[in-house]
């Protein structure tokens, strides 16, 4: 309801596909790209980070701040090669991804409602605070997909779980170049404190940076 630094990539719910995955600490990005709301037109204050996305809302934090999120933590290498994403279980995952995304596209609205951003990731991003089923902190698409698919499929606590990419809103950010798969929690939050509250509920087993790194505030905005 989620990128991260240079080694950084951020958004993901669905049946099987579930298990893939340990979702407990999950949205490498969703605080990264989060962090930069409400530092428009400033650079970042921890390592390098992707351009600021247009969301005009809100640092990673559960707090009050200006503070990065732990999200904004630098990140270790990518050492591991990428599988490619042009053939095989990748490419699967990539049609399954933008399948979504499609489907989705027909509900979202971009008006400056709130939402909970769970996970923003694009392929080969590393995340510390994340494992993959393989035990690795970077991401394929196939994690990718199995993060959303996770997120989508557990209970919603009264949210609808969605999937768009970090280019169809705000200021179409990119991650090293690529777009970010982003997943959003969409309900009726009045305010920034009422996400903070749902993501404590929807994630009791976690505290502190864990949390804002798994769900974080979003304002959810249109082109410029």
């Amino acid at each position: 309801m989620y990128p991260t630094a240079p080694n950084r990539r951020v958004l993901l719910v669905g049946g099987a596909v579930a298990a893939v995955l340990l979702v407990a600490v999950g949205g490498v990005t969703a605080a990264t790209m989060a962090a930069q709301d409400d530092r428009q037109g400033q650079p970042p204050a921890a390592a390098p980070l992707p351009p600021d996305a247009g969301f005009t809302e809100f640092p990673a934090t559960t707090s009050t701040g200006d503070t990065p999120s732990p999200d904004s933590t630098p990140t270790e290498p990518d050492t591991e090669p990428s599988p490619d994403s042009t053939t095989g279980p990748e490419a699967e995952a990539l049609e399954q991804l933008e399948q979504l995304r499609q489907q989705d596209a027909l509900t979202m609205v971009f008006d400056g409602r709130f939402a909970a951003q769970l996970a923003s990731k694009s392929v080969g991003i590393v995340d510390p605070l994340q494992t993959t089923a393989a035990g690795s902190h970077t991401f394929t698409a196939a994690d990718i997909l199995a993060e959303h698919l996770a997120l989508r499929s557990a209970p919603s606590q009264g949210t609808s779980v969605v999937l768009v990419l970090s280019t169809d809103f705000g200021k179409r950010q990119l991650y090293q170049g690529s777009p970010l798969w982003v997943t959003f929690a969409l309900g009726d939050f009045p305010d920034r404190e009422a996400v903070q509250r749902w993501c404590a509920r929807r994630f009791p087993e976690l505290a502190g940076e864990r949390l804002t790194n798994q769900c974080t505030v979003r304002k959810l905005e249109a082109h410029p």
